[in-house]
């Protein structure tokens, strides 16, 4: 049973539990020049690349995700826990998104944000063919040296 799911049955034994775990759903659309929009439900985290290297996140962060209790696609009523973002202007150079697996491989932001830098100069640097290769590489790496959970990266890079 999840961290989450203990909370609700012991807070109300009486209750119909419904499920013991989660679903994270991150999910980015960008239409270069015209709009780019997020929408997050659960952990893990959606960074943005501007122009200057600069790093932020886009779609807020959820204070009701704490440790391992999280929103979650599988919530009585996950609508409402859906956060999201909207753009017609301020397109990012790269915009990543990634589980909590990842984030939980590092100390802080900007640690994460090194990771990120690493990842968008890898496919500046390479083909898509080695670049991807590198990746599929090191990322079981670094989730057995970091986090242990499970990784999963996606990035989409405006070369316009």
């Amino acid at each position: 049973m999840s961290d989450k799911g203990r909370v609700r049955y012991e807070a109300n034994p009486d209750a119909y539990f419904v499920k013991a775990y989660g679903a994270t759903l991150i999910a980015v659309v960008a239409y270069p020049e015209h709009f780019w929009f997020g929408i997050h439900i659960g952990d893990g985290k959606c960074v943005a690349r501007d122009a200057d290297d600069y790093f932020y996140q886009p779609i807020p962060w959820d204070d009701k995700c704490f440790l391992n209790i999280t929103t979650s696609l599988c919530d009585e009523k996950p609508l409402e826990n859906f956060r999201h973002c909207f753009h017609t202007d301020h397109f990012p150079s790269a915009i990543f998104v990634g589980s909590d697996g990842v984030d939980d491989c590092f100390a802080n932001d900007a640690d994460l944000y090194d990771f990120y830098q690493e990842v968008f100069l890898t496919f500046q640097k390479e083909e898509l063919k080695e670049a991807r290769a590198e990746m599929d590489d090191f990322l079981p790496k670094m989730s057995e040296k970091g986090s242990g959970d499970d990784i999963s990266v996606s990035r989409i890079i405006n070369n316009v």
